[in-house]
């Protein structure tokens, strides 16, 4: 699909929703993680693994591969480069969590970092980058 045919306010519109979903989650993993719960949040991983795994994997293929290609052209590829390299450390540090919560020795202080990144991560997007794609796209 070409950028001038996807519907980016609604792919937007999407992507923010998984935000959503994804702070909720991690909300319960980080605190149980900074009360030193490990029990608590490696079942909270667990049980937030399909959107933790295969719903993150394609919610950043959408953004690297689709929407930052048509805004970094009008917002620049540094501000688009620099969410993709997060995109890496947030990946890394979800297969850490996730591989410890499934091992019953979970990386607090990687549960942690997560739970920071993800959040500053997904609110900078919605309030920033998102407002203006939107403003580039229209205009």
């Amino acid at each position: 699909m070409t950028p001038d045919f996807q519907p980016w306010p609604e792919v937007m519109g999407t992507l923010s929703k998984e935000h959503t979903e994804v702070r909720a989650l991690l909300s319960r993993v980080g605190e149980a993680a900074g009360r030193g719960d490990a029990t608590e949040a490696a079942w909270q991983i667990t049980a937030g693994r399909d959107l933790l795994s295969g719903g993150l994997d394609e919610h950043i293929r959408v953004e690297d591969d689709e929407l930052f290609p048509a805004i970094a052209g009008a917002l620049g590829e540094g501000i688009t480069g620099a969410f993709a390299e997060e995109h890496v450390r947030i990946r890394r540090l979800r297969d850490e969590v996730v591989a410890g919560a499934t091992a019953s020795a979970l990386p607090l202080a990687a549960c942690l970092e997560l739970c920071d990144l993800l959040e500053s991560h997904t609110v900078r997007e919605d309030e920033m980058l998102f407002p203006a794609a939107r403003q580039a796209l229209e205009g």
